[in-house]
């Protein structure tokens, strides 16, 4: 999805002792050039795998990891130098713990991709730098997302906020930066075909808390984005299973009768 680039510096790990089938030291090294690179490059390194892409934080990001590893898929959670995992990820997801070092974070390209996040999503910032200050620990996820076939978000929807966030694409935090991300690739804002475009979410605000759209459209179910629209299309069901390479995040608070379930269902064993 990416033409070449000079690969950056590989990332570096902490690895113990532990031998488990998740991903190899070699295969988690060379994964964040190989994103910057382009899918094909992350297809050929997983060995026709598929690769779940996440953050390893509470809530969506760790139930993917373990659910996904439940399904055979390779796990990588991206971690930049301020992102900090949860103790359920580093006590059994360890081994899937990537750690994206300053070269990659800030290459030539990741500063391009994001600096589209902010003029398309934030552009009350007059500068990347100034962007930056405030969204810092969102860089990585810049990296889940740059690749994927497909994105499963299960987060809120933010209310207009004239302030910080103008953008059609109204999930909350973090999510909401990487979902936009992955939007931007797409026509009519990027060059990838409108029909490729695989971004899911599941609606899974709190009925009682003020910071979340009230929208019984999309509320607690599944809705994908359509490019033509800008806008989220609620579905009847569930979203495709998901294959290939894709990127599974969310909020870290999940209701566990409807975002933990929803989860759990679309990962359910076949």
């Amino acid at each position: 999805c990416l033409e070449a680039r000079e690969p950056p510096p590989r990332a570096t790990r902490v690895s113990d002792n532990r031998k488990r089938d998740i991903m190899s030291e070699k295969l988690l090294a060379e994964l964040p050039t190989a994103i910057l690179t382009g899918r094909s490059a992350v297809i050929a390194l997983a060995e026709g795998r598929s690769v779940m892409l996440s953050g390893a934080s509470d809530g969506a990001d760790t139930l993917f990891g373990a659910l996904a590893l439940g399904c055979g898929h390779l796990v990588a959670h991206l971690l930049g130098p301020h992102n900090v995992p949860s103790a359920a990820a580093r006590a059994g997801q360890q081994e899937a713990l990537c750690h994206l070092d300053d070269g990659i974070l800030h290459s030539e390209l990741v500063d391009e991709v994001v600096d589209a996040i902010r003029r398309a999503r934030y552009p009350n910032y007059a500068s990347l730098a100034a962007f930056d200050r405030d969204w810092r620990k969102s860089r990585r996820n810049v990296l889940q997302v740059l690749c994927a076939d497909a994105v499963y978000a299960v987060a809120y929807r933010a209310p207009s906020a004239g302030d910080s966030q103008t953008a059609t694409c109204d999930v909350g935090g973090g999510t909401g930066y990487a979902c936009q991300c992955y939007i931007n690739r797409f026509q009519p804002l990027g060059p990838e075909a409108a029909a490729s475009c695989r971004l899911y979410l599941y609606d899974d605000g709190a009925p009682e808390w003020a910071g979340c759209l009230k929208d019984a459209r999309t509320h607690r179910r599944w809705s994908a984005w359509d490019p033509a629209s800008q806008a989220w299309a609620p579905l009847d069901g569930p979203p495709p299973r998901p294959e290939g390479v894709y990127a599974g995040i969310g909020s870290t608070r999940l209701h566990p009768d409807f975002g933990d379930a929803a989860i759990r269902a679309l990962m359910a064993p076949v």
